[in-house]
């Protein structure tokens, strides 16, 4: 698919929903950047939540093509090859491994757009003092990008205690370490529109991280088997994530830090994407508050050296070798 995407598109998008032109503005800025050290992972989470926004608001369904179709099914299957990465032994997906998915993905935005949005039918267009404000708004984002190049803190400064965590992730694994320091690097950053969104989404990738790994599958049945007849209220539909969490934890009850674990993961899983409901809007503007906490769960996790050599332990020796590598 030709790849003709423009200002006017993007002032476009900002005329439909201008939560998902920051989706795009802040994907410039995640694909062109070296700052960055989880840019693809970030890249691909962004370009899926604006797919997925246009799929919320209807632009999918008029005059789209079964090809059309087809090639969004395929992007999306694309992305999601790059938006995960969960596996704490691997290493970051590399820039030119993403390279033959972008064009695909603003091509298809182009046809999106056009297909939707026809500039010649009085009855459908968009009004021409919308969408010349809507371009004004585009080159002063541009024009700012390229002035300040997007400057996203090169040195982080970290806290004693982030430092630790930092270099225990490291010996642990250097992908987690890189989530974590782009975590920090997005935290600190005045110039990403959707930030509440990308630190859900690493927090996302480190947490599972240390579940997928830490998670034992023969502890992780038996304490689902144990719960399964148990009534946990709110938390029924989550029992699996439960059990897996408590075998990370190595713990046999549902203890404090069990709980703590599960509410910020659900809490995670909603800043993560993009969501329209109160609760979501509540949680978003509420945000600040949750990233201690997720910082506690890291300090607990791999904050010290003792508890570093427990997980390390747990891996060594309930793993079958090579099953992670």
């Amino acid at each position: 698919m030709k790849n003709e995407f423009g200002e006017k598109h993007a002032a476009l998008l900002r005329t439909i929903d201008t939560e998902i032109a920051d989706f795009y503005s802040d994907w410039l800025c995640m694909r062109d950047s070296e700052k960055f050290e989880a840019a693809v992972n970030l890249s691909a989470h962004l370009a899926r939540e604006i797919l997925e926004g246009l799929r919320e608001v209807g632009l999918k369904k008029k005059n789209v093509s079964k090809d059309i179709e087809k090639i969004w099914k395929s992007t999306i299957k694309h992305l999601e090859k790059f938006r995960h990465n969960r596996n704490i032994w691997e290493t970051p997906h590399r820039q030119e491994d993403f390279d033959a998915v972008w064009p695909e993905f603003e091509g298809l935005l182009v046809h999106i757009l056009e297909s939707n949005f026809d500039l010649q039918n009085p009855s459908d267009h968009v009004p021409f003092t919308v969408l010349h404000d809507s371009l004004v708004l585009v080159k002063d984002e541009l024009t700012k990008s390229r002035t300040n190049d997007r400057q996203i803190y090169p040195n982080l400064g970290l806290s004693v205690q982030q430092s630790e965590i930092n270099q225990n992730l490291k010996t642990l694994s250097p992908l987690l370490a890189a989530f974590y320091r782009d975590w920090l690097r997005i935290q600190r950053s005045t110039n990403l529109k959707c930030s509440t969104y990308l630190l859900g989404h690493l927090a996302r990738e480190i947490a599972g991280g240390f579940r997928n790994v830490l998670s034992i599958d023969e502890d992780k049945n038996a304490i689902e088997k144990s719960i399964e007849e148990e009534d946990w209220g709110e938390l029924n539909n989550h029992k699996k994530h439960i059990a897996s969490i408590m075998s990370a934890l190595d713990v046999p009850d549902f203890d404090l830090r069990a709980e703590q674990w599960i509410e910020i993961a659900k809490d995670l899983a909603t800043l993560a994407h993009k969501d329209r409901d109160d609760k979501a809007k509540a949680l978003r503007k509420e945000s600040e508050s949750l990233w201690p906490e997720f910082e506690k769960l890291l300090a607990y996790l791999v904050g010290g050296y003792l508890n570093l050599l427990s997980r390390v332990d747990k891996i060594l020796y309930t793993k079958e070798p090579n099953s992670y590598m």
